[in-house]
């Protein structure tokens, strides 16, 4: 894709699988000239944010995301009422990184 399209400017890959875009900007000799936009803090893409490969990382927190799933299953279950809570979105880039 990089080589076909020398104009691209901004990649978003909306699903978690970041680590082969991350490898892919920098060999194709691109790296500071491509917006790189993807999903879900982790290592990795804590990594890549930092050596500006990546430059912003839209979090969702998968973990709090599988438990409120959880609780709504659970509620339903036992009939209660849904009871859900607007889930976090964090808006990440190498200026705000949170600490460990």
């Amino acid at each position: 894709m990089l080589t076909r399209h020398p104009d691209l400017a901004v990649i978003y890959n909306m699903s978690s699988g970041n680590r082969e875009i991350v490898r892919a900007v920098p060999d194709s000799g691109k790296a500071g000239s491509i917006v790189f936009v993807g999903h879900d803090l982790t290592d990795h893409t804590k990594e890549a944010l930092l050596q500006g490969t990546v430059d912003i990382i839209i979090d969702q927190n998968p973990r709090v995301q599988v438990r409120e799933a959880y609780q709504q299953l659970f509620r339903g279950v036992n009939g209660q009422e849904w009871n859900s809570h607007p889930l976090r979105i964090q808006i990440i880039c190498r200026e705000n990184i949170p600490e460990d």
